[in-house]
C-alpha cells in the first residue's frame, strides 16, 4: 500500500524519477523516469515497519540524495544513503517516538549539516536529530506537542534567520510553534 511518494532526479540523468513509500512492504519503490511520462521497472529498498513518509537532502555532504523515512510501527527512521546512480546503501536505523508519522530536514544548528525533525504521534513528542555531515545523527531531542502531532515542516517563521518548526496536531485541530535558537 503505497503511504507516500518523492520526485527528484535520483540518478543524475535530467529525468525526473519516482519514489514511493509502500507501507505493507516495508520498502521504498524507486521508479525512474524516461523523460517521456514512461518509467522503468521498479527496484525495491527495505525500510522499517510500515514506512510512511520520506524526504530526500545530502545527509552525508557527497552532493548524492539521501532519504530519510518515518517508519510507524517500529518506532524509527530510516537513512538510505545514496550512491548518485538511483541507488542506496542498507538502511541505517536510528529510534523515535512512538509512531513517528512525518519527517522535515533543515540545518537546525547552523552547522552547514542537514537534521531531521520527526512527528511521534504515539507519544505527542517531536524529535529533532542533529546531522554529524557523515551519514549519521546525534542522539534525538525530544520535545512535547499537542495530541497526535501529524506533519512538521521547517522554515524562518519569525524572521531571525534561524529555522523553526510549525507542527499541525491532528486530535485538537491545533498547530504548535517552536522557535529554534540556532543549536
Amino acid at each position: 500500500m503505497p503511504a507516500s511518494a518523492l520526485v527528484g532526479d535520483f540518478n543524475g540523468d535530467t529525468y525526473l524519477d519516482v519514489l514511493v513509500a509502500n507501507q505493507q512492504d516495508n520498502n521504498i519503490a524507486v521508479l525512474f523516469g524516461d523523460g517521456h511520462g514512461e518509467f522503468n521497472p521498479q527496484s525495491d529498498y527495505a525500510t522499517g515497519q510500515d514506512p510512511i513518509s520520506m524526504t530526500s537532502v545530502d545527509f552525508n555532504n557527497d552532493k548524492k540524495m539521501d532519504l530519510i523515512i518515518a517508519n510507524k510501527k517500529d518506532d524509527s527512521i530510516s537513512l538510505l544513503l545514496g550512491n548518485g546512480d538511483g541507488t542506496f546503501l542498507t538502511q541505517l536505523t536510528y529510534t523515535t517516538g512512538s509512531s513517528p508519522t512525518f519527517v522535515t530536514s533543515a540545518d537546525f544548528n547552523e552547522d552547514g549539516n542537514m537534521d531531521v525533525a520527526v512527528t511521534n504521534q504515539g507519544d505527542n513528542t517531536i524529535n529533532v536529530l542533529l546531522g554529524t555531515g557523515y551519514g549519521t545523527f546525534r542522539t534525538p531531542m525530544t520535545y512535547k506537542t499537542a495530541e497526535m502531532p501529524s506533519c512538521v515542516v521547517s522554515n524562518d517563521f519569525n524572521n531571525d534567520t534561524i529555522m523553526d518548526l510549525a507542527v499541525t496536531n491532528y486530535k485538537n485541530n491545533s498547530m504548535s510553534l517552536f522557535f529554534g535558537n540556532g543549536n
